[in-house]
């Protein structure tokens, strides 16, 4: 399983999307709602199923991405990125 977990954020406004080979993953991806820190910020949890697919005979090679974008057009663009390669 991968764990995407994004803190300290405002505006609550929030969409964490994982990608694989550039296209948006729904399935298997489960989020928490946005968590009050209590100190006006928030964070949220999102988790993704993970199983590595094979390239070729004995070799695997899988990379999942995850970015978090604000849905505030003026609040700006947080992402992040994980490239797990096995």
């Amino acid at each position: 399983m991968l764990v995407c977990s994004v803190y300290d954020f405002y505006p609550k406004q929030i969409r964490v999307k994982w990608t694989r080979d550039g296209q948006e993953v729904t399935s298997d991806v489960t989020s928490t709602d946005e968590l009050a820190d209590g100190d006006w910020y928030y964070q949220i949890h999102s988790h993704l199923e993970y199983t590595p697919r094979p390239v070729h005979a004995g070799v695997s090679e899988e990379q999942a991405h995850h970015r978090g974008v604000r849905t505030d057009p003026g609040s700006g663009l947080i992402s992040g990125c994980i490239n797990l390669i096995q």
